[in-house]
């Protein structure tokens, strides 16, 4: 009889286990709130949502994203002082994320508003810390700012394996190498695939040796900044409208769009190749149009 009731007990134990389960209600304003972060921006929804009672440290929608996080991902410099003049309380996350903007000043910016917020320099994610980020953009004077502060930890890893040391080297950014090396980084440290900061600092030297880098040609001067190219412009046009080419007798033009992607064109272009025109855009943006000397 109590070896039936045992039975019946964990078949019901079992049913009560294998039901589905039931979604979990996601409060109206906290959508609101999303909206009002994310989306609009607007900091008068924000503060009509508190003074409802929402919380500004809840996740906004669902997940564990907060508003915090969104003031760093949207690059609102003036949301995040907001959120944070209205307890807002930084988990630490936000650090590695805001350096890893790709402005260096904005990055450092919001860098130096988190860090006077109370936020460990030391504070990671999943990508590693803010120092691994700074290097990897080749922010230096993010760097600088990071090496500055107290017990800052100089060889903290991500998910491969990669310190800061290993990021700059990796990008090439060898002022950020010294700078870190200085500072006491470990340069004998091996990431997932087994290859040290020496390894890839030498890779470099090895590159650049062999081609040299990409500069802005304008009258024959390295001029930093983009040229605006509109719908249908080539190449040729923007560099010209924008004073360029005025010197440039050949080389290879790459071509590096605002979504990311690029491509390369040479010019001129061979004689025998009558399809090899300069690329034309098929919409209005600010590209980065980096020119090299042929070697040959």
């Amino acid at each position: 009889m109590l070896f039936v009731f045992a039975i019946a007990g964990f078949a019901d134990s079992t049913q009560e286990t294998n039901r589905p389960a039931r979604p979990r209600a996601i409060d109206p304003r906290a959508m609101q709130m999303q909206a009002a972060v994310l989306k609009d921006q607007d900091l008068k929804k924000i503060e009509e949502l508190l003074k409802q009672g929402v919380d500004i440290n809840a996740p906004i929608g669902c997940g564990t994203y907060a508003p915090l996080d969104g003031a760093v991902g949207t690059q609102n410099l003036e949301m995040l002082k907001f959120l944070l003049a209205h307890g807002a309380k930084p988990r630490g996350r936000e650090l590695p994320w805001a350096a890893f903007i790709s402005n260096p000043k904005t990055a450092c910016n919001f860098v130096k508003v988190l860090l006077a917020a109370g936020v460990d320099p030391n504070a990671t994610n999943d990508c590693g810390s803010a120092l691994g980020s700074a290097a990897y953009r080749g922010n230096r004077d993010l760097v600088v700012l990071l090496l500055a502060q107290p017990h800052i930890k100089l060889d903290i890893a991500d998910g491969s394996g990669c310190t800061a040391l290993m990021g700059a080297a990796d990008q090439g950014s060898l002022e950020i190498v010294d700078l870190l090396l200085k500072a006491g980084a470990n340069p004998n440290l091996k990431d997932a695939w087994g290859e040290t900061a020496a390894d890839m600092v030498e890779k470099v030297k090895a590159t650049r040796k062999a081609v040299e880098p990409y500069i802005y040609v304008s009258g024959g001067v390295v001029k930093s900044g983009c040229y605006p190219w509109f719908q249908k412009m080539t190449a040729l046009d923007a560099i010209r409208a924008a004073g360029g080419f005025t010197n440039f007798v050949s080389g290879t033009i790459l071509t590096t769009h605002t979504d990311g992607t690029c491509e390369t064109w040479d010019y001129p272009p061979a004689t025998s190749d009558a399809t090899n025109g300069p690329p034309v855009l098929m919409r209005d943006a600010s590209v980065y149009v980096y020119v090299s000397k042929r070697l040959f």
